[in-house]
């Protein structure tokens, strides 16, 4: 009966002994359990952050690209605009305008006193100044004759002389004042045109 009972309570530590190491095996077991979950969490957020961050990194170079790409489509199809300008052949050019210079006109009443007359040099001297070197100027003078001056001439003066009794066509009258083609509307001599003032700047 000794024996029995001693192997009753032996077997009763040892039951006891495995019930307390499996509850320990256990706690243990959730415990590594729950620290795995807390990774899984902690790497299921990071690799979220990751995304978020790769997504705007790919939106961000997409903008560049698509601006870069609408830049070189500019620059290419103005390069293509410029080599179909460099095949025209001359002959399909169209012809420049001729330049026509800026014109003045004085147009005074010599049916003046000398003192007015003298004052109307005077300020006819400061405006001429006043004007670029390739203009073209005229001067009329209305008195008992009509006389349209040339100046610009150091040797000589040129003027063109309208009576009043006579009647004049205006063809005639362009003619005589180089006006019929814009082959005559050139600058008086010894001034320069603005293209040729540039190229000689």
């Amino acid at each position: 009966m000794h024996t029995q009972n001693v192997s009753v309570q032996a077997e009763n530590v040892s039951t006891e002994d495995e019930g307390g190491q499996v509850g320990e095996e256990e706690e243990e077991e959730e415990h590594v359990e729950g620290d795995e979950a807390k990774l899984v969490l902690e790497v299921a957020r990071a690799q979220h952050k990751i995304c978020c961050i790769k997504q705007q990194l790919s939106t961000a170079r997409l903008k560049e690209i698509d601006g870069l790409g609408n830049l070189y489509r500019f620059r290419a199809e103005d390069a293509e605009r410029k080599l179909q300008y460099a095949d025209f052949d001359l002959g399909h050019t169209p012809s420049c305008p001729a330049l026509v210079p800026p014109i003045f006109v004085f147009v005074v009443d010599t049916c003046l006193d000398e003192e007015d007359l003298k004052v109307l040099h005077k300020a006819t001297t400061v405006s001429l100044g006043y004007i670029p070197p390739y203009a073209l100027i005229r001067l009329i003078t209305l008195g008992t004759m009509i006389q349209v001056h040339k100046p610009g001439y150091a040797e000589h003066s040129k003027s063109y002389v309208f009576h009043g009794g006579k009647e004049y066509a205006s063809e005639q009258i362009q003619d005589m004042l180089g006006l019929s083609t814009p082959a005559h509307a050139a600058p008086h001599p010894g001034l320069l045109m603005p293209q040729q003032a540039l190229s000689t700047a």
